[in-house]
Parts: C-alpha cells; sequence; structure tokens
C-alpha cells in the first residue's frame, strides 16, 4: 500500500513500483482510489502491459468503500499468476482502516505500507491534520520524505527528527521521486 496525504508523491511512487515490477517479469494489479467520481491516474499507468488497474470512486476506500475493496480483492485473487498489488488511497484515507479491511479479507496476505510524507510540508500539515497523518504514521511499515530536492537541508533534518521522534524504529527513506535516475526500492522494500 502506498499512502500518504495528498500531493505527497503516491502515484509516482505507485508508478515507480510497479514499473519495476513488471520489469522482474511480475504481474501487477493495482488498485487507485479516488475520492472524487472522475478518475485520473489510472491513466498513468496505461503503458504497463502486464498491469491490471481497479479504480474504487466516489469515497475513500477506508470508509464507506470497504467492501469494493474486498470485491477487488476477490476479483484479484480469482486471476491468474497476480504476483502483487500496489494499492493506492485516496489522500484522505486511513490506513489502520485499510489494513483492518485487508485483514478481513485475508489474514494471510503480507501487507506493507509505504507511507509518503511531503518534505515540503509536513510541519505545516502536521499541525493541522494530525490525526489523518499519525493514522498513516503510526501504521507504516516504511516512511518516505518526498520532495525533498525543494527543501533546504535543515528543512530535511526538521522532518527527518520529527518522523524518527514519532516512529523511532522506522525506517525513514528521504527521496527525490523525479530525479532522473530515481532511487532503488528493490532492496528498500524487499521486491522479489
Amino acid at each position: 500500500m502506498v499512502s500518504g496525504f495528498l500531493g505527497s508523491g503516491k502515484t509516482t511512487l505507485s508508478l515507480l513500483l510497479a514499473k519495476r515490477l513488471v520489469e522482474r517479469d511480475k504481474k501487477v494489479a493495482v488498485i487507485v482510489n479516488e475520492v472524487g467520481e472522475v478518475g485520473i491516474d489510472s491513466d498513468l499507468f496505461v503503458n504497463f502491459s502486464e498491469t491490471q488497474i481497479f479504480e474504487l470512486f466516489s469515497g475513500c476506500v477506508c470508509c464507506q468503500m470497504g467492501h469494493d475493496l474486498i470485491k477487488a480483492l476477490n476479483t484479484i485473487s480469482e486471476m491468474e499468476n497476480i504476483d502483487a498489488v500496489v494499492l493506492e488511497p485516496s489522500g484522505v484515507a486511513l490506513p489502520s482502516q485499510i489494513i483492518e479491511t485487508i485483514r478481513c479479507w485475508s489474514e494471510n496476505v503480507t501487507i506493507n505500507n509505504i507511507v509518503l510524507v511531503d518534505g515540503t510540508r509536513f510541519m505545516l500539515l502536521w499541525e493541522e491534520l494530525e490525526h489523518i497523518m499519525g493514522d498513516a504514521i503510526f501504521s507504516a511499515d516504511m516512511i518516505v520524505v518526498s520532495k525533498i530536492d525543494k527543501c533546504e537541508a535543515r528543512e530535511v533534518q526538521g522532518v527527518l527528527n520529527k518522523l524518527k521522534e514519532l516512529c523511532p524504529n522506522v525506517p525513514i527513506l528521504p527521496v527525490n521521486l523525479l530525479a532522473e535516475s530515481p532511487p532503488t526500492f528493490e532492496e528498500v522494500f524487499c521486491i522479489e
């Protein structure tokens, strides 16, 4: 699961993960949750022939759309040769509830919650949206601090310090997802 607040870089990271998996001859299913009626993110995945896209609209997958998520997971589980699912919930989702829904669907599935934090806005957003952002951060298996290329070094260090204070046992990776040579995520996320 690639979660994080609006504008943190979830789609960019989801694309990167899907691309890396496809390059390793894996078949990927991507579930994209849009709160509005019109989806735009799935259009970005059209070049991945080994990727099946599922769009969930008109609500947050963590709340009123739990049934739709289970329906999508059931469909994916019936498909042949799907090696991985990349789930990109809405930017206002509560990942802990999504994890709970997935656990209700199957206790045996491995869930890795990669949480994106926008380095340029984290401190401000944390003050205003601690409940929403805290749910993501405290359920994270890894935190990726994005947009570090748009921050001064002291800003990045301030974000890293705060995140280490909040989640001392969670790996934190500061990155520029749009760099010419994006970071290699295979080792970090244990993609096989």
